[in-house]
């Protein structure tokens, strides 16, 4: 199934509220999984809000995060959810046990439960399919796309926040 934009929009639209925290995840180094911190990259000083680029050790930016005392969290990474390549959902952190692909120290479930009991701000994880996550090797063609759009899109919805 191929990504509906107009739905990832207006769900974006639905549920950045507020003071926003983006915080992209993902090591650059392995492919698609670098999808997250490059978008975190793609974005800073292009939108209102506060962007983050977690790398492969997110947890190291709960104590900023926090500090920020965001309304709304976003986290966007390569997951895997066995669809289509390059297909983007949006789904709450507890939406993710057990499906949850992850190259990063602490998982994004449990890393959301501590930012949320701590802030209390609504948190959506951007999931991506990636195509291929290997040492050495850049964005797969399907997960360039959808950074760009992605990245559009995110730029539009905060210029309105």
């Amino acid at each position: 199934m191929a990504t509906n934009w107009e739905e990832i929009k207006k769900r974006l639209a639905e549920v950045i509220k507020g003071k926003v925290v983006i915080l992209g995840v993902g090591n650059d180094l392995r492919g698609d999984d670098g999808f997250g911190s490059l978008l975190a990259k793609g974005l800073k000083e292009k939108v209102k809000g506060v962007i983050f680029d977690g790398g492969k050790s997110p947890e190291n930016y709960i104590g900023k995060i926090i500090k920020e005392r965001p309304d709304s969290i976003l986290i966007v990474d390569a997951l895997d959810t066995g669809s289509s390549p390059g297909e983007v959902t949006i789904r709450e952190p507890e939406e993710l046990r057990g499906e949850e692909f992850s190259t990063h120290h602490l998982s994004l479930p449990l890393m959301a439960s501590v930012l949320q009991s701590e802030t209390r701000a609504k948190i959506h994880v951007i999931g991506v399919q990636p195509v291929r996550i290997k040492f050495g090797e850049g964005l797969s063609l399907p997960m360039e796309r959808v950074l760009e759009r992605l990245r559009k899109t995110l730029i539009e919805i905060l210029a309105e926040v």
